[in-house]
């Protein structure tokens, strides 16, 4: 047999519970597993980077077709993208559809997204994008992460963390920073 009928195609059914139990110890789930293989792990999906001529023709393919029905798009573009992928680079190519305000009702279906799609501490902000039209997966994280996680603490900063915040820009230079863990550079204070 070879490695090509052993793959079989994307869409072949797996038991996914099971290769979720044994291959990923029940860490991920069976669907979420299935989703990942189905749009960017398969060996058939083209993972090379996109073209300008490729993009351009998923421009012009997508406008077409109303930008809907992504399996058709990626299925004429002839590339071997995933629908997924397609949407993705359609959402991160489209001037349209960055800056802008965000509404009260993405609001809340972000939170409802991340809620029922995190696990543990990773939320997949690429996979919550696809359901949420005209928004791509950097808007999504900065949203998020900004704005609506109610774990992030908003407002001043109290006295003790400015005084962590001082001594931080005392012996650390900016540039190191940059490439170490703790809190982000702009969030600590300058002396």
């Amino acid at each position: 047999m070879t490695q090509r009928q052993l793959l079989g195609n994307r869409f072949d059914d797996h038991d996914w519970i099971k290769i979720s139990n044994i291959d990923f110890d029940g860490i991920r789930k069976a669907e979420d597993i299935k989703r990942v293989w189905q749009n960017f792990e398969h060996p058939s999906i083209n993972q090379t980077q996109w073209s300008s001529e490729e993009i351009q023709r998923l421009n012009e393919i997508a406008k077409r077709s109303g930008y809907v029905d992504w399996e058709s798009i990626a299925s004429e573009l002839q590339t071997s993208r995933s629908a997924y992928m397609c949407l993705q680079k359609y959402q991160e190519f489209n001037k349209d559809l960055k800056r802008r305000e965000w509404s009260k009702a993405e609001d809340k279906m972000l939170t409802a997204l991340v809620q029922k799609m995190r696990v543990g501490n990773f939320i997949p902000y690429t996979k919550i994008a696809y359901f949420m039209e005209g928004r791509n997966g950097k808007q999504i994280v900065y949203r998020w992460s900004k704005a609506l996680d109610p774990t992030v603490t908003k407002g001043p900063w109290t006295p003790k963390e400015d005084e962590v915040g001082y001594f931080w820009s005392l012996v650390l230079p900016f540039s190191v920073l940059d490439n170490q863990p703790g809190p982000p550079r702009a969030m600590v204070s300058n002396p």
